[in-house]
């Protein structure tokens, strides 16, 4: 026997219509015929039908929608012998079961309509499933209201737009099924109605208008027309309705992330009488206003899309991008935090005349200043200092430069005004002016360095030309030819690497040599120390505490005088670098200050022309080599110091040099910061 699933909708005398499912076998005709069984997942399977997961999701709603199964789960007083009845009397409850219902039948229906399953109301055991079926109409009906009001009371009719007519209510056999979102049966249809609920269908199922007393009126509106004012179309006769399209503010607020770490820009319109965020998805939204008691007006505020998408162009062409939550981003300089808002103070001019009002930002519970600002910077000279000035210019205050240098050193970008608000310091003068603010001593409004630092300033455009401003001469290219003592030749790059070691050597500055690695960067340091070696001043008696080497054995009487330089460098590399200094200068003395036996070397290290020790003997021992006034402090893979709150940085800061040198492959590693 052929036979199919089918569900039937059946009247509860307290919940309405509820769901229940039979097998029914098919008539010779190939129409659907009588009941044969309830429908279960074990029934099912015995009759050997089809059973998909949707004939499962909807198996499992029906269960749920059971008056046991309703009565358990709202019976929260276990022990009392109650009722659905009595439950059904209680106003919280009985708007949770309503809610409840809503929402199972929702899904029911959804899915019915989905897959075109049959269904029917009321089926009879004794009559054919095809008396009682109810078809499946997928269109949403609109319905459209219409109000006449008077002095004495206010007519209301409710109509549909169904298949391009307008039809009533009382002119078709018409069931609600479910209040929100509604669901009907109509002319033996089942049918969804958009915006309404289905309680507003209820007083039109037997005449065609309703009629609401004046003292009333207001109650309605606020309860049911308002609900629907927006959404429906409605024709009115005695008041007002009012709409509105045109957009008169645009804001940007800039907000925190704070799930993704980020910034985001949101954007709203406001209307005359209403505001829509952007990512909103509501397009309209209507107010009611009672003139007196009599008089009523209804404000309906649409948006006007093609209007909002003109602003949101604008912001795309200005280089901002779009995202899934409809808020925006920066599109570059994602590994700024902070880009969007330094793209908000460049473009906030611009924004204003496009009809944009910006919100102030607040950042970390600081209310952010968006004005322009502009730097001003000057250099003066003061024997062998020199003294750097300049001012921001935010809107109508004006700032010192330096006190900007505390926020810059500290990596700290909020430096507070006067009025509560902050000034964001941008990024670029955080990395541009970082050594200035940790070289320079403020004093007032001004802060002071060596004139020897003078290079750092040598980048900054706005000062101008700094040799000029401070009169100093660019000193003449030293000429270096290679020790006859260094035991190999250099190779062209070589030899350029220690012309500008040499060079700084002379200068008295410091350097950064990173060459990668294999290319000879512990070569070059050595030439450099032969270079110092024959360059220093020589002595004329001898130090008996100590050996004569081959280096001064070959020389005249007048000998060098220990070099006195100080390798810092990793434990692993202690013996390369002394087997390199053997095998390409071995006239220059060395010491591995390491170990037990350090302790006794420690009063003789200004013996040696190189003292060889690691990072981690420096730290242990820092107050024994702050003793000595070393002519060459080196650091090997200096990347060990890039953490300048780290013990090992301030220790090695605390050793007396009179030339450094750091040495490594990997300056950079996370930011500029390392370097």
């Amino acid at each position: 026997m052929k036979a199919a699933i089918l569900f039937n909708l059946y009247p509860h005398r307290i919940l309405g219509f509820l769901p229940e499912a039979f097998i029914v076998n098919y008539q010779k005709n190939g129409t659907l015929g009588y009941i044969q069984h309830r429908a279960t997942e074990k029934t099912v399977k015995g009759y050997q039908l089809e059973y998909t997961a949707v004939h499962q999701k909807l198996l499992k709603i029906i269960n749920l929608l059971t008056e046991k199964a309703i009565f358990e789960k709202y019976n929260s007083k276990k022990g009392r012998k109650r009722t659905l009845a009595v439950l059904w009397e209680e106003p919280g409850i009985r708007k949770a079961i309503r809610t409840y219902l809503d929402r199972q039948l929702d899904l029911f229906f959804n899915e019915l309509v989905a897959h075109q399953l049959p269904l029917t109301r009321e089926l009879e055991r004794k009559a054919p499933a095809l008396d009682f079926i109810i078809k499946m109409n997928a269109q949403l009906l609109e319905p459209q209201l219409y109000f006449q009001k008077n002095a004495t009371n206010m007519r209301y009719r409710l109509s549909m737009l169904k298949e391009g007519r307008k039809v009533t209510v009382p002119q078709h056999r018409v069931v609600p099924l479910v209040n929100e979102p509604a669901w009907a049966i109509w002319e033996e249809e089942l049918v969804q109605i958009a915006h309404i609920n289905g309680l507003m269908l209820k007083p039109f199922i037997d005449k065609e208008e309703v009629l609401i007393p004046a003292r009333h009126v207001r109650t309605y509106f606020e309860k049911f027309v308002l609900k629907v004012a927006s959404k429906v179309e409605l024709e009115t006769d005695g008041f007002e309705v009012k709409k509105y399209n045109k957009i008169q503010k645009v804001k940007l607020r800039l907000s925190e992330n704070f799930l993704q770490q980020t910034l985001q820009l949101s954007l709203s319109f406001d209307y005359e009488k209403a505001s829509f965020d952007y990512k909103d998805q509501q397009r309209e939204h209507t107010r009611l206003e009672f003139v007196n008691e009599e008089e009523v007006v209804i404000h309906r505020s649409i948006r006007n899309d093609e209007e909002e998408a003109k602003y949101v162009q604008q912001l795309l062409d200005l280089g901002l991008k779009e995202n899934r939550a409809k808020t925006f981003q920066a599109a570059e300089n994602q590994e700024d935090r902070y880009a969007l808002l330094h793209w908000l103070i460049q473009h906030q001019e611009h924004l204003q005349s496009l009809g944009f009002e910006i919100q102030t930002p607040q950042i970390q519970q600081k209310k952010i200043a968006i004005a322009t600002h502009k730097l001003g910077l000057n250099v003066t000279q003061d024997n062998d200092w020199f003294d750097l000035r300049g001012y921001v210019q935010i809107s109508e205050m004006s700032i010192p430069f330096a006190h900007l240098f505390p926020y810059i050193k500290t990596n700290d970008p909020f430096y507070p005004l006067e009025d509560g608000t902050y000034f964001m310091i941008p990024k670029e003068w955080m990395e541009r002016y970082k050594a200035l603010a940790e070289k320079g001593k403020i004093t007032g409004e001004k802060s002071r360095f060596p004139k020897s630092l003078y290079t750092l300033l040598e980048d900054k455009e706005e000062i101008g030309n700094v040799q000029e401003v401070l009169d100093v001469e660019a000193t003449e290219a030293v000429e270096y030819i290679p020790s006859k003592w260094l035991k190999t030749q250099l190779r062209p790059y070589q030899l350029e690497g220690v012309k500008w070691l040499v060079q700084h050597y002379h200068n008295h500055f410091g350097a950064c040599l990173a060459d990668d690695m294999g290319l000879g960067k512990t070569l070059q340091t050595i030439a450099v120390l032969l270079y110092a070696k024959e360059n220093q001043p020589k002595e004329k008696e001898v130090n008996s505490t100590r050996q004569l080497g081959l280096f001064e054995n070959a020389l005249t009487k007048d000998y060098y005088s220990a070099l006195n330089a100080l390798i810092v460098l990793p434990a692993s590399l202690v013996f390369n670098w002394e087997s390199e200094i053997k095998k390409f200068a071995p006239h220059l003395q060395v010491l591995k200050y390491l170990g037990i036996k350090r302790i006794a070397h420690q009063k003789l290290l200004h013996n040696f022309d190189v003292i060889l020790t690691t990072y981690q003997t420096a730290l242990r021992d820092v107050e024994v080599l702050k003793k000595y006034d070393f002519s060459y402090l080196i650091l090997d893979e200096s990347q060990y110091i890039k953490n300048k709150n780290s013990k090992i940085f301030k220790a090695i800061k605390s050793i007396n040099a009179e030339h450094k040198i750091s040495l490594s492959g990997t300056p950079i590693e996370n930011s500029l910061a390392d370097l």
